[in-house]
């Protein structure tokens, strides 16, 4: 028998099997026949013999199928055809004997469902901001209006004012978004329909994955023809397709690529219907268990029987079982019509037809009768109050700046707030804005008074300064290249890769009592502090090599093949390994394994069938349906009963780089070598059970209960980045001297454990708050980033406005922050808006990777906490607050070399042209490297 771990593994599987005999007897017999056949075959080969299975109900136990037979016979029977003419091609395409049934059904119900295959559509986007041509489909629910998913919708369009706006495209161009409601395999004729706006995103992500968008009519389409929402939601067994457009899935979502492209053809992107059968109501929504891939997000669940759409497909469990919005769900959002409560946001001026001069005296006179010329650039904006007034607001210079805030006579922080959210709006439309900003303008190296900052694309400067005001409501303007989260559309306060979620599915209700609590302990432990580069890796590897029975990780990136060596190594000694991991781990999309990493797909792979009952990974799915919103950023591992290690360093070379023996004390060397890293591992019962438990309930919830994946279509977003500006990125002042270990020998110490989301990042933000507020005469502070740009509330505002509070009160507040980045001076002003005096206070540090505090030389914060938004909240980090003289003397006196190094704050605005921009090509431009945006925001 398999043990409980390995049968969870196959559960799935089984139950899917098991219910086929109810729900599809005919296609259940022909799969159970193969899979008899399948046991001899294994048998006779006696090369993987079955060690262990699940006996399938339906056979009365005389059948036990293990995990490798179950998942063959899961894949079998479901098709997926090609869409051609608006017709179902049942000709020349392979499919399994097994399908014979369901194909036979389906062509009987051809009739019945070919008249509604030109109402659904693939949403396509031209000047997207990635590299994609489509987003996933939608479908015509009502005249002029599409339905599809909001994690579909969100990739084109964010919320604005009191409506949705489009994401800006490529080199800050207007995106273009369409539903063409052909793209068929080999058929050059399209019917293309515009998507004039977003009405509706559902922002709710523990509600229904669902959006609404405005379309017009396309080419040779009936005007007001929709699908029809069945009067009744859809029952189990009921027979249904799926049509919609499956894109290729990266090989780290569908092991099986070669499966994959039997089933779809090796012909991806195209229209495709595909039959299956409903399941039973999972996790409160609808299931099916028809073929589906990326892009497939937003198709239509279709009756065989009545052409009727009976739901909205919007996420898969491979090989096993999909999600969808049941009709009955889809109808309350048509009845409720959330969008009219709404108005659409967006610039109530047009955008100019040409550039418009850069003074009123350049500016053409104005027309008979008031009106401006066309093409000027002058805008118009009528309100009726009850007279009409026309107010003519052309680029022109409004008012000579008043001089810094803080000074006699200067405006506030909040007049130059309102003027840059007064002057975003007036350059809404205009291509390349990404954002306009207040913040201090840069002058000679330094923050210098306050003005506006218009953030555009770095290819679109020039031509926005010849449209942009020299001077609005008192403040300067000025044009900056935008940063690449700018350009990316980034919510204020984040470094996120995608949109940030504003809730999450982490379950703070089962993570109740003595097991899962957070408290001070003051108790015996052995202690051993240190810090990279110089001994990350030597301490980290005597951590792993003192394992004797089994260790419970959980890891951000996990790419090092040393570290993976080692692991390895114990496994094949026979430890037992729980390991839980960011999707930052997986292999990069482009599946090129960088020199000194190991591919992960194919060694976990080999780690699972080599050590089966003793290795078990999981990766962790994000978003509002997610454990936590973006990153799971934890660095921790629990080694057998009491052993903790934990880190702000990922298992990485550039967090746990291999420094040759003859350079271990060379300072020069180490610091080259890689991240400043701080770390600590301890010896305790009580920390190690915590720890050990928070990270079995991630494995188990991510594992039962959170299986679905968004089909979106994989965005591989890359990033041009100056070589200059590569390489300057890793010019530092080398260290003084090396710091050797700190053991504390067994005695009492007082420690806080702290985790986010727990809480929604309350256990951590009132812990650092209460450490931040107790400091009486030094506060010193070293992270990665302070990623504040445009934060206005929630915890991060909490603890920078501690921090602010306490740097003009101590005599001693220092900060050390990581050299450059992407959103640095955008995030310098902030701070200085906020009150920092940034000049006084921060340095930089190329390397500086480590996540700490020290308050008084008496208390220290150890973690991988980065302070952005979701950082202090909705992502998953793990540090520690030490109450010890002796800790945080160690950790105060690194930093205090780290000071000496580190370079004040010397400011300088890129130069268009040596500007970090997302890529657009199959190759970078001479000059620029290309990496992933999640490398450039790592590096």
């Amino acid at each position: 028998m398999i043990d409980d771990d390995a049968a969870q593994r196959v559960n799935r599987h089984a139950r899917w099997f098991n219910k086929l005999a109810q729900r599809d007897p005919k296609l259940h017999a022909q799969l159970m026949a193969k899979g008899r056949r399948l046991v001899r075959e294994r048998h006779a080969s006696s090369t993987l013999a079955v060690e262990g299975g699940i006996a399938l109900e339906s056979t009365g136990g005389d059948d036990v199928f293990d995990d490798l037979v179950l998942e063959t016979l899961v894949r079998e029977g479901r098709p997926a055809l090609m869409v051609q003419h608006d017709a179902i091609q049942f000709s020349g395409t392979q499919v399994d004997v097994e399908a014979r049934s369901i194909l036979d059904e389906l062509q009987a119900a051809a009739p019945t469902i070919e008249p509604w295959l030109p109402q659904i559509g693939r949403i396509d986007v031209a000047n997207y901001a990635g590299n994609l041509p489509f987003l996933g489909t939608g479908w015509l629910v009502a005249p002029g209006i599409v339905v599809t998913n909001r994690h579909v919708a969100e990739l084109m369009a964010k919320a604005g004012g009191e409506g949705f706006v489009f994401k800006p495209g490529r080199f800050g161009e207007r995106l273009v978004a369409t539903v063409d409601y052909r793209r068929e395999h080999a058929v050059p004729e399209s019917a293309v329909a515009a998507i004039r706006r977003v009405l509706w995103i559902e922002p709710d992500e523990k509600k229904a994955d669902i959006a609404f968008l405005e379309v017009g009519a396309a080419n040779g389409q009936t005007e007001g023809r929709h699908l029809i929402l069945a009067d009744q939601d859809a029952q189990d067994g009921d027979a249904v397709v799926v049509i919609g457009y499956p894109a290729r899935a990266p090989a780290y979502i569908i092991p099986d690529q070669s499966w994959m492209d039997r089933v779809f053809g090796g012909t991806y992107d195209i229209k495709r219907i595909a039959p299956g059968l409903m399941g039973p109501k999972s996790r409160g929504w609808a299931t099916h268990d028809c073929s589906t891939l990326g892009g497939n997000s937003g198709a239509v669940v279709m009756n065989m029987g009545s052409g009727h759409a009976v739901a909205l497909h919007f996420a898969g469990l491979y090989r096993v079982e999909n999600y969808a919005v049941p009709a009955s769900e889809i109808r309350r959002y048509l009845h409720r019509a959330p969008w009219r409560e709404v108005r659409p946001s967006g610039s109530a001026c047009p955008q100019p037809t040409s550039p418009a001069p850069r003074s009123a005296s350049e500016a053409p006179s104005p027309s008979p009768g008031g009106s401006p010329p066309a093409g000027s650039g002058v805008r118009k904006l009528s309100l009726t109050i009850p007279l009409q007034i026309d107010v003519c607001v052309g680029p022109v210079d409004f008012l000579e700046a008043r001089g810094a805030i803080g000074a006699p006579g200067a405006p506030s922080s909040s007049d130059a707030d309102q003027a840059a959210r007064s002057l975003e709006r007036m350059l809404g439309e205009v291509p390349g804005v990404h954002a306009v900003r207040a913040g201090a303008l840069v002058a000679h190296g330094r923050l210098a008074s306050t003005g506006l900052i218009v953030s555009a694309h770095p290819a679109r400067i020039l031509p926005i300064e010849a449209v942009a005001p020299r001077s609005f409501q008192g403040f300067e303007v000025v044009v900056e290249p935008a940063s690449v989260l700018d350009q990316r559309g980034r919510a204020p306060g984040t470094m996120a890769v995608e949109a940030a979620a504003s809730s999450i599915a982490y379950n703070d209700a089962d993570r109740r009592g003595e097991a899962f609590r957070f408290k001070w302990l003051n108790e015996d432990m052995t202690v051993t502090l240190h810090v990279g580069p110089e001994r990350s890796w030597t301490q980290l590897a005597a951590f792993l090599a003192g394992t004797r029975e089994r260790l419970v990780s959980s890891i951000y990136e996990f790419h090092a093949a040393h570290i993976a060596g080692a692991v390895g190594g114990k496994l094949d000694e026979g430890i037992d390994l729980k390991l839980v991991a960011a999707r930052q781990t997986r292999n990069p999309a482009s599946g090129k394994i960088a020199a000194g990493d190991f591919d992960r797909s194919k060694t976990f792979a080999d780690w699972e069938l080599r050590h089966p009952d003793n290795f078990e990974n999981i990766y962790v799915p994000t978003g509002g349906r997610g454990l936590v919103a973006n990153s799971y950023h934890i660095k921790v591992s629990v080694r057998d009963e009491q052993d903790v290690w934990l880190s702000s360093g990922n298992w990485k070379r550039a967090s746990q780089p291999l420094i040759a023996d003859a350079d271990l004390n060379d300072p020069r060397a180490t610091s080259r070598a890689g991240n400043r890293e701080w770390h600590v591992s301890l010896s305790n019962r009580k920390l190690a059970d915590l720890f050990r438990n928070h990270i079995l309930e991630d494995l188990r919830v991510c594992r039962d209960e959170l299986g679905g994946t968004l089909e979106a279509v994989e965005d591989p977003v890359m990033v041009d980045v100056p070589a200059v500006l590569e390489e300057a990125m890793v010019l530092e002042a080398a260290a003084q001297r090396v710091f050797e270990p700190l053991e504390i020998g067994l005695r009492r110490v007082r420690v806080k454990p702290l985790l986010t989301p727990d809480r929604q990042g309350k256990v951590f933000t009132e812990a650092v708050l209460a450490l931040i507020e107790s400091a009486e005469e030094q506060l010193v502070f070293q992270n990665q980033y302070i990623s504040f740009a445009g934060v206005t509330s929630g915890n991060l505002k909490v603890l920078v406005d501690a921090i602010t509070r306490k740097s003009r009160v101590l005599d001693d507040c220092r900060i050390i922050l990581r050299s450059g980045g992407d959103g640095f001076l955008d995030d310098m002003r902030a701070l200085q808006l906020n009150g920092l005096d940034v000049e006084r206070c921060v340095r930089r540090l190329a390397n500086t990777h480590t996540k700490g505090i020290v308050v008084d030389g008496h208390r220290v914060l150890i973690g991988s906490h980065n302070w952005s938004s979701d950082g202090v909240t909705l992502n998953r980090d793990a540090s520690l607050i030490f109450d010890d003289r002796e800790v945080a003397a160690y950790f105060l006196e690194v930093f205090e070399a780290d000071w000496q190094r580190a370079n004040a704050l010397k400011f300088e605005v890129l130069q268009p042209e040596a500007a970090p921009r997302l890529a657009e090509g199959d190759e970078p431009p001479p000059g620029f490297v290309r990496m992933s945006l999640a490398e450039y925001l790592e590096r």
